[in-house]
């Protein structure tokens, strides 16, 4: 058996005594399993949101193993289930449960709901997996208001592609296109017949090529053709649903493609709007549930590292009072051993040990600060004073200095010596920067892969700003939007939790600053920290 997972048997200690006290008062459906997928609890909002009576809830964990769900099974979903139970934060994808067609979960009533799930570990103090907690997210009604939004997406489309908004003819064999008044109003042409030049000057190359394309393939086969254009036109990016149709001529030969189109530009920006929207709540809702989690297991946490902390300090004063008779006896002594080692080198790590013991426990503490502070609801920025820029990023890769030898044969380091101070925790500002370098160190595939890391002044408020260059994988496009959602991440299967780059928002966002993260052209990731609270002198 793993060393880092506790047998189901064992029997229950004070702290999860305590564990279990605080999961009985989650305000969001959860059930508690034991590490060999039986559930050992449920907590009130559970049975509320599934409607299970005290019966039905008997039922269950008398009978069910989420490793034996079939269900699960059948919809691919077991492999998140197995990872979530070996100790991994992880994610379940939606899953609709139909109480019908679900033997196990028989005692559940009423339609089909569609559930999130969220499996969190839960460690004791010495980092053993004790159980692992499934939170459930219903989105139920937001599954089935997306649903209806999609239908009416879909048939306002089909109107717009019907309606003559504004419609066009293109000629074969002379290679004109006329165009009606009303689409020339809603692209601002002029009047005339626009040439293969005008086209390309409005809706760019990209944008010329998929038209003659569209065009080619109508000629060739006859078929009507959809297409989505994107022009820029005075000074606004605007997009337009067009629809190709290809006519033929009496003795049965293309003669002319005819087109409409619809000015989609408003209902564009308000996809947009509400794609921007939906991440933010999903986002919103996903630290509430990483809040109430964290604020658990900061308390567990939090106990036994006070313990260790006095310890250290203990044992280091009993040392320092041991040494003048130790230092004696290796006098009288000269191959005196302790711990195996000369006493001399033994004297030295003992006061190393010591030292690094109470310097771990403080970043413990520090750690567990953070954890809470994700619990609260709303934090208010904090004004704690200001602090060195510069200063700080030393700091952090003086912190990394071994790890950044082990990831690069070249790190560039620039630093604007005229930066103002900025307002906030240093100490957070810190831990960002060993946030960002840390991910460049992952990111690189090969020893000569360099890492840059500058500061500077942008914009006329004098804001700050601190850049991170690496030269590794880079991001793909697909996952930029996302990675600084809590639980998202690209590396579960090399211990990546999704929680780095969601903690380094939550510090700049109380330090009044912003992250930007983009691919570079020439291979790489830039991450650009901005900082607009500072100290203009």
């Amino acid at each position: 058996m793993d060393d880092n997972v506790q047998p189901a048997s064992s029997p229950p200690g004070d702290g999860d005594l305590r564990f279990q006290a605080l999961f009985e008062q989650l305000p969001m459906s959860a059930v508690l399993y034991d590490t060999d997928g039986r559930p050992r609890a449920t907590n009130r909002a559970f049975l509320d949101l599934w409607r299970i009576p005290e019966g039905g809830a008997a039922y269950l964990l008398a009978n069910y193993n989420i490793l034996e769900d079939d269900l699960l099974r059948v919809h691919g979903l077991m492999p998140y289930v197995e990872r979530g139970m070996r100790g991994e934060p992880t994610e379940i994808p939606v899953l609709g449960y139909d109480p019908d067609m679900n033997p196990v979960t028989s005692p559940l009533e009423g339609p089909t709901r569609w559930v999130r799930g969220y499996l969190f570990p839960v460690r004791d103090g010495a980092g053993v997996l004790r159980h692992v907690v499934l939170v459930h997210e219903d989105i139920t009604e937001r599954h089935l208001a997306t649903a209806a939004l999609e239908r009416s997406e879909r048939l306002l489309a089909e109107a717009q592609r019907l309606g003559h908004v504004g419609h066009w003819e293109h000629r074969l064999k002379t290679g004109e296109t006329v165009l009606s008044d009303e689409l020339r109003r809603m692209v601002a042409w002029p009047t005339g017949v626009p040439s293969p030049a005008d086209v390309r000057a409005v809706v760019g190359d990209t944008g010329y090529r998929e038209i003659a394309t569209t065009l080619a393939a109508c000629v060739r086969d006859g078929q009507s053709r959809d297409l989505t254009i994107t022009a820029e036109i005075e000074g606004r990016r605007r997009h337009f649903r067009a629809v190709f149709r290809c006519e033929l001529a009496d003795h049965g030969q293309p003669e002319r493609v005819l087109g409409i189109a619809a000015d989609e530009t408003e209902q564009e920006e308000e996809r947009l709007r509400t794609e921007r929207h939906r991440t933010e709540l999903r986002r919103a809702e996903q630290l509430i549930a990483l809040g109430t989690v964290a604020a658990g297991v900061a308390h567990e946490v939090n106990n036994p590292n006070h313990f260790i902390g006095l310890t250290s300090e203990l044992m280091a004063e009993v040392w320092r009072d041991a040494l003048p008779a130790l230092d004696a006896w290796a006098a009288a002594h000269p191959d005196f051993r302790l711990g195996g080692m000369p006493f001399a080198e033994a004297r030295e790590e003992m006061s190393f040990m010591a030292r690094e013991v109470k310097n771990a426990s403080e970043r413990i503490a520090r750690i567990v600060g953070e954890l809470r502070g994700f619990s609260a609801r709303a934090r208010g920025r904090e004004d704690v004073g200001t602090f060195d820029v510069n200063e700080r990023v030393r700091s952090a890769l003086r912190l990394l200095q071994h790890r950044v030898k082990m990831a690069t044969d070249r790190l560039d380091v620039r630093l604007d010596a005229d930066l103002p101070r900025a307002r906030g925790d240093g100490a957070r500002f810190e831990q960002v920067v060993i946030n960002l370098v840390s991910n460049a160190c992952e990111a690189l595939t090969r020893q000569a892969q360099g890492i840059a890391v500058a500061t500077g002044r942008v914009g006329d408020d004098g804001a700050v700003i601190l850049d991170v260059l690496d030269e590794g994988v880079g991001i793909d496009e697909a996952h930029l939007a996302r990675v600084s959602e809590p639980f998202f991440t690209t590396k579960l299967d090399s211990g990546g939790t999704g929680l780095g780059l969601a903690i380094v928002e939550r510090i700049l966002a109380d330090l009044g600053g912003e992250l930007s993260l983009s691919r570079r052209p020439e291979g790489g990731t830039r991450a650009r920290v901005r900082l607009a609270n500072v100290v203009i002198p």
